[in-house]
């Protein structure tokens, strides 16, 4: 196809702010880390510190306060919300498939041969998808999202025959929705673009 032939030709001139990639095999690769949701970087450590002291106080209160116990408490106290911090979603297009892997290690692949459109968009995280993380929307299928409300909105045609959709958080959103129509060999003058403000 001539759009993959392009591929080649776009590196001196592709956009610095798009994640670079060495593979060959690979148009587009971006990681995001849940510590970059501002909710998850202040609310959750601040949960399992509440928790902790809460879980430290009753233990003491009930005088079963053995050294095991209160180090449990504390390893799990502190070690959470490091642990779930670290998590890590990482999206790909390849020049014969778009992956996405959540942070809870779920990951979607699709044949770019099967996508029919990729569109930059806004959402409303809260509203339209119930929040971040791997969701369920009426509006956008399956959702994989870790901060922000920016994102690329997928369609494609399942096995079974039936169209599905799915949407993908992204940092960089126009890159990415850019890259998927490149591997997929869209026409860019068929793809509406919503860069709603």
């Amino acid at each position: 196809m001539q759009a993959r032939k392009s591929k080649n030709e776009e590196s001196p001139t592709r956009n610095t702010a798009m994640p670079k990639t060495n593979r060959p095999d690979v148009l587009f690769e971006e990681s995001q880390r849940l510590h970059e949701n501002l909710i998850v970087r202040v609310a959750l450590p601040a949960s399992c510190l509440a928790a902790m002291g809460i879980a430290l106080t009753v233990t003491l209160a009930q005088g079963k306060a053995s050294p095991w116990t209160i180090g449990l408490i504390c390893v799990v106290g502190l070690g959470f919300p490091l642990l779930f911090s670290m998590m890590t979603m990482r999206t790909t297009v390849g020049v014969d498939r778009l992956r996405v892997r959540s942070v809870v290690w779920y990951a979607r692949e699709i044949p770019n041969s099967t996508i029919t459109s990729a569109t930059a968009l806004r959402y409303n995280p809260l509203l339209d998808c119930g929040g971040w993380g791997l969701r369920l929307s009426p509006k956008y299928g399956m959702v994989f999202n870790v901060s922000g409300e920016r994102g690329v909105h997928v369609t494609y045609n399942a096995p079974d025959g039936k169209e599905k959709s799915m949407l993908i958080g992204s940092r960089h959103d126009e890159e990415l929705a850019a890259a998927i129509r490149i591997a997929a060999g869209l026409d860019d003058a068929s793809l509406e673009h919503d860069r709603a403000s």
